[in-house]
């Protein structure tokens, strides 16, 4: 592949599956794709029958998404074990992760110590965004100062 025909940059939307967060997501995916990125939202994926019933089969289905991408940006409204644990799998593979929650959730300290750059809060959807423009940006200029993402 030459640099002329380089693949945009991908994004992984990791968010726990509890609560209606819709908006939410659809603001996040809006944003990356102006900036871009080709998203990938496992959420909203439509998995064989197989992988929904053999919850391993699924989660190694999310991994391999997480993998094809450059960053993921994580919905961190809930202290979703599931988010945690793509979170860490996009480290330890040497991808970028952002964080995003509303202003009104618990912090997690875990999750949010293996951040490089400090979590987005948002009062409402209108604001995300903004917000992701600024973690994009954040992201961009770590990497220009030659920045892992490895904890």
């Amino acid at each position: 592949m030459t640099n002329s025909q380089k693949r945009p940059p991908r994004a992984f939307i990791a968010a726990s599956s509890h609560h209606n967060l819709d908006q939410v997501i659809d603001a996040i995916r809006d944003a990356l794709v102006d900036r871009g990125y080709e998203v990938e939202i496992f959420l909203r994926k439509a998995l064989p029958e197989d992988e929904i019933r053999d919850k391993r089969k699924m989660m190694r289905h999310a991994l391999r998404d997480i993998d094809s991408c450059d960053i993921l940006v994580a919905e961190m409204s809930d202290k979703a074990v599931g988010v945690g644990i793509e979170m860490k799998h996009a480290l330890d593979n040497n991808k970028a992760v952002v964080g995003i929650r509303a202003k009104r959730a618990d912090k997690s300290s875990t999750m949010e110590g293996i951040l490089a750059i400090p979590v987005a809060e948002y009062d409402s959807s209108n604001d995300i965004p903004k917000l992701i423009n600024g973690l994009l940006d954040e992201h961009e200029r770590l990497q220009e100062e030659g920045w892992g993402f490895d904890i």
